[in-house]
């Protein structure tokens, strides 16, 4: 029996700014602009908490499609650390969010590759 699971990724940077101002006025503030941003401290718990919960439910995992959004990344890196063995990683340009926020825009693959050393970004165009 195959089964298809989503996870979203734990709470951003991005998510603590749009709670402290939350006025579409205030979205395109300089002070909004924060590009590719990472999770917090709760987002990679979050992420290590999904983790666990998903390894009491399945016994493998055959293929990780993530975004190439580092907060997915993360996110993602955090959840496979409850899998001993490591299942198939792909990058997955369309899993990314397609919204108008600066959070939204990703980083180049070399720089991604550099953080994920472990994970394939060949597919991705440069931003």
């Amino acid at each position: 029996r195959r089964r298809i699971l989503a996870v979203r990724h734990g709470e951003s940077e991005w998510n603590v700014l749009r709670r402290a101002h939350p006025s579409e006025d205030e979205r395109y503030h300089p002070r909004m602009h924060t590009v590719d941003c990472s999770v917090t401290a709760l987002g990679k718990y979050q992420g290590k908490e999904a983790g666990v919960a998903l390894a009491k439910e399945v016994t493998s995992v055959d293929l990780m499609l993530i975004s190439p959004l580092r907060r997915a990344l993360q996110t993602a890196s955090c959840i496979l650390e409850s899998f001993p063995s490591a299942p198939r990683v792909q990058i997955y340009k369309d899993a990314t969010e397609i919204m108008l926020d600066p959070c939204d825009i990703g980083s180049p693959p070399i720089a991604l590759a550099a953080e994920f050393p472990d994970w394939d970004f060949s597919n991705l165009e440069d931003c």
